[in-house]
């Protein structure tokens, strides 16, 4: 992350460098090139009439005159000067036509140099002008050209650090924010921000540590919720068995303590599970095995209890399904959960399919019960959750087991949700990648 964010703006800067330098050497190229060809122009026109002028009364005498002021005509204008007869271009049409018309021919001979031909007016004779050197430049060009590519590239420094510096105290803010325990601060940039993955870093850092935080305020009042009331009993019959004489009562009230600390005992176990569920360095081991044997063996440990709660237990796995990989320590803690929450509520069955859609494993648990009312459907995973039809001790369980449930699936890479069941009671779907 940090190596693509350096290269990116390294990039950013040397591009901003270059195309300002193209830029600028184009537009003073195009500008320098128009200025040396207007200038070349009136100079050559002048060059031509000063030579038409001094030629044009020498008529038929033409070649002698151009022969003794040659060197003259050179030392005035500067550069060389030939004198040739049209009939020397003979070979060129399209070049005597061009003559005829009386324009200013240009050509280049092997050294890239410009050479000029005009016809001499009223005579069969064509002068030539060149090479001509291009108009001198403005002394201080130079200078000019490298203020300007540093000034040009100043510029546009200032307006990509102008919006990055914006984003880095927009981070500093948030950070500082979240240092005061505003774990609710994020930072907002742009998506072309130079440092969005810097950004999104944080603010999915941000919402883990948020999500810890509510969850361990809302686990720490749920645990103390929970450990009160066996504590309170606890309390309540210690105080109560000191001034018994009465040895059944004793008795009574012993038991009676004993199945407190039975509850506050696996109350800590379930809450020992949850964290260990809840940890993002589990290791998971998975294995492979076949999916029909898997099951049956799974829901065969829950029989004694539908057998005592005369509950009927039916299994329904699809065809395609034939082996799955799976922790199955762990997804045997989930189905189990399942099970015992449906045999819990159910009336007369419970009915556990397994199947595979879209190369995901489906298994849902359903029952004949009351069902789980939509209201209650987003928070029945939250820790210690219970309906409030079953805030007794008789139901069993301390709203742990789907919580627990939920972070297997997770865990796996899968999801669990409540949906409507055939059987008109609740219906479980845990779904993990096959």
């Amino acid at each position: 992350m940090s190596n693509a964010l350096f290269l990116r703006n390294y990039l950013i800067i040397v591009g901003l460098i270059l195309a300002v330098g193209w830029g600028l050497d184009q537009i003073l190229m195009y500008y320098s090139k128009q200025n040396n060809t207007t200038a070349d122009k009136h100079l050559l026109r002048g060059s031509f009439l000063y030579l038409d002028t001094v030629l044009k009364h020498a008529s038929p005498d033409i070649v002698n005159v151009w022969n003794r002021h040659q060197a003259e005509f050179e030392h005035n204008l500067g550069y060389p000067v030939s004198l040739f007869e049209l009939s020397d271009f003979s070979a060129n049409q399209s070049f005597l036509d061009t003559l005829a018309a009386g324009r200013i021919i240009t050509l280049t001979n092997q050294n890239d140099e410009m050479i000029y031909y005009r016809q001499l007016s009223s005579s069969n004779y064509v002068i030539s002008l060149g090479p001509v050197n291009s108009s001198p430049h403005w002394p201080y060009t130079d200078m000019v050209l490298i203020a300007a590519y540093h000034l040009f590239v100043a510029i546009a420094l200032f307006f990509w650090l102008r919006p990055f510096s914006s984003d880095l105290h927009e981070l500093r803010s948030a950070a500082s924010r979240f240092g005061e325990n505003n774990f609710s601060a994020r930072v907002n940039v742009n998506q072309s921000s130079s440092i969005r993955p810097v950004a999104d870093a944080f603010n999915a850092m941000a919402q883990r540590i948020d999500d810890l935080v509510s969850a361990h305020k809302e686990l720490t009042q749920a645990v103390s919720h929970e450990l009160k009331t066996p504590l309170a009993r606890f309390k309540f019959s210690l105080e109560i068995i000191s001034n018994l004489n009465d040895s059944e009562q004793r008795v009574s009230y012993l038991e009676s303590m004993k199945d407190d600390v039975r509850e506050l005992d696996d109350l800590i176990a379930e809450m020992l599970s949850y964290a260990e569920f809840g940890a993002h360095h589990l290791q998971l081991n998975t294995e492979t095995v076949y999916a029909g044997e898997w099951l049956h063996t799974c829901i065969e440990q829950c029989a004694p209890e539908a057998q005592a709660a005369a509950i009927e237990l039916i299994i329904d796995i699809h065809e395609p399904v034939r082996v799955i990989r799976i922790n199955t320590h762990l997804m045997n803690r989930a189905v189990h959960n399942l099970v015992r929450n449906a045999l819990r509520y159910a009336h007369h069955q419970v009915y556990i399919s397994l199947q595979t859609s879209s190369g995901r494993i489906k298994l849902q648990v359903d029952d004949d019960g009351p069902g789980i009312p939509k209201q209650h459907r987003e928070h029945i995973f939250q820790p210690f959750t219970r309906l409030d039809y079953s805030r007794n001790k008789q139901s069993g369980g301390h709203g742990l087991g789907l919580a627990i449930t939920q972070k297997i699936a997770q865990q796996h890479g899968g999801t669990i949700s409540v949906v409507d069941s055939a059987q008109g009671g609740a219906g479980f779907q845990l779904e993990w990648p096959g």
